[in-house]
C-alpha cells in the first residue's frame, strides 16, 4: 500500500489522471475516445458490484475505527448485491460509494477516485496550483506574518519555512496564517515546531492497527514520535515538541493561528497540538474536522480509494477532532481575521486594516 498524510475533499469523484489510465486500458467500443469530462467510460457489466466488494473487504480489514469500518463493508455489500452499482459511468461509481460511505458515517478523509494510485511522490497530490508557503514578512515592526498553504513535504518548502523563521527570530509575535492549509506531511511541522519551545512538550498522539503497522510500516516517520504503551491491537506513538538546539530566539515569541472552516488534516494537527499546549493562540473559524490519516489504496486498476487508517488525539482527553473541528480561542470571520490578529498584537485598529489589506492583496487564489 502507498499511504501519505494528506486531506482532499470527499465531495467529488477525482478525474485527475484519467487519460493516462485509458491508455493503459486495452481499447474497445466504449473506452475508444479520449476521456472528458463530458465524455466519461460506462462501467462494465459486473464492475461497480466488484468494486464495491472488494473495497467492502479492504474497508472491513483496515478503517481506523473497526466498528464503523464494518458497519461500512455491510452496506456496501447490501447495496452491490442489491444491484445499486451496476449501472452509471466510472465517476458515477466513485460520487454513490463515496456518497454512501458518507451517509452511514461522516469521514472527511474516505473518498473514492478515477485511476491508479499515483506513482512517484505522492506528496504533491491535491496541491493544485497554490503554492504551500507564501508571502513571508514583517507585516509590522516586531509581528512575522508566513501564509503555510500546505505541508508539501519538500525539502525546498521546508528549508524555506525554517529560514524564514530564522530571520525572523526576533519576533515578538508570530502570525502563521492556516486559512487555506488543506493538509499534507509531518517534514514542515518538524521544522516549526523545535523552533517555538523552550522545553520537551508532549503534544498529540497518534494511533493505528498493529497489523497494518507490522505489515506496511508506520506510515509517517519522525524523529519526533515515540511509541509507548497501548493496547495490544493498536500502535500509538506520541508526537514531542524537542526543542532546537540552537535556541533561536522564537521560543518567547507569541503565536498566533489563523484558521477557517477549510484548514485540514495536519493543520489541524498543527493547531491543536499548539493549542492544547497553551503555544498559541487560534483566531479565525472552527476548523474542518478531518482528523483521520491515511493514504491512497488500489482497489482495481481504475479505482483506487483514499483510505483513512489512523488517528491522532489528545493524550489527556482522548478526544480527537474529526467531524467537529477544532474550535479557536478568538472567533472571527475569516475575512477580519487577520485584521483582528494585529490588533491584538499591538497595531492601531486603522494601520491594522490597512496592513492586513495590503497582505490580502498578495494572497494566492484559493485551490480545492
Amino acid at each position: 500500500m502507498a499511504f501519505s498524510f494528506v486531506a482532499r475533499s470527499v465531495s467529488t469523484c477525482l478525474l485527475g489522471g484519467l487519460a493516462a489510465l485509458m491508455a493503459a486500458i486495452p481499447t474497445s467500443a466504449a473506452l475508444a475516445q479520449q476521456p472528458s469530462i463530458n465524455s466519461i467510460p460506462l462501467l462494465a457489466p459486473g464492475e461497480g458490484k466488484d468494486v464495491a466488494n472488494r473495497l467492502a473487504a479492504m474497508i472491513e480489514r483496515q478503517y481506523v475505527l473497526p466498528d464503523v469500518g464494518a458497519r461500512y463493508a455491510a452496506m456496501l455489500r447490501a447495496n452491490a448485491a442489491a444491484g445499486r452499482y451496476d449501472r452509471g459511468n466510472w465517476k458515477d461509481l466513485c460520487d454513490w460509494l463515496t456518497g454512501d460511505l458518507q451517509a452511514v458515517h461522516p469521514d472527511e478523509h474516505i473518498r473514492i477516485n478515477v485511476g491508479p494510485v499515483p506513482k512517484g511522490d505522492q506528496r504533491a497530490v491535491g496541491a493544485g496550483k497554490l503554492v504551500p508557503t507564501e508571502a513571508g514578512q514583517w507585516a509590522a515592526p516586531g509581528i512575522a506574518y508566513l501564509r503555510l498553504n500546505r505541508f508539501s513535504g519538500q525539502k525546498a518548502n521546508v528549508l524555506e519555512i525554517r529560514n524564514f523563521l530564522i530571520a525572523h527570530r526576533s519576533a515578538k509575535t508570530l502570525i502563521l496564517d492556516l486559512r487555506e492549509h488543506r493538509g499534507g506531511m509531518f517534514e514542515e511541522m518538524d521544522a516549526i515546531i523545535p523552533l517555538l519551545f523552550a522545553r520537551r512538550t508532549a503534544l498529540l498522539d497518534m494511533a493505528m492497527a498493529k497489523a497494518i503497522y507490522d505489515s506496511d510500516g508506520p506510515l509517517i516517520t519522525s524523529p519526533s514520535l515515540e511509541r509507548i504503551k497501548s493496547a495490544p491491537t493498536l500502535v500509538v506513538r506520541r508526537h514531542y515538541a524537542n526543542p532546537d538546539r540552537l535556541n533561536h530566539g522564537l521560543q518567547r515569541a507569541q503565536v498566533v493561528l489563523l484558521t477557517s472552516h477549510r484548514t485540514a488534516s495536519s493543520a489541524e494537527h498543527f493547531a491543536l497540538a499548539l493549542k492544547r499546549t497553551h503555544r498559541a493562540t487560534l483566531i479565525g473559524e472552527t476548523t474542518a474536522g478531518a482528523n483521520h490519516f491515511g493514504g491512497m489504496v488500489a482497489i482495481t486498476d481504475r479505482f483506487n480509494v483514499y483510505l483513512p487508517i489512523g488517528r491522532t488525539y489528545d493524550p489527556v482527553t482522548g478526544e480527537d477532532w474529526e467531524a467537529k473541528g477544532i474550535r479557536p480561542q478568538v472567533a472571527v470571520a475569516p475575512a477580519d481575521v487577520l485584521k483582528i490578529a494585529l490588533e491584538r498584537s499591538g497595531v492601531a485598529p486603522r494601520q491594522a486594516a490597512a496592513i492586513s489589506k495590503r497582505i490580502e492583496a498578495r494572497l494566492s487564489t484559493p485551490v480545492d
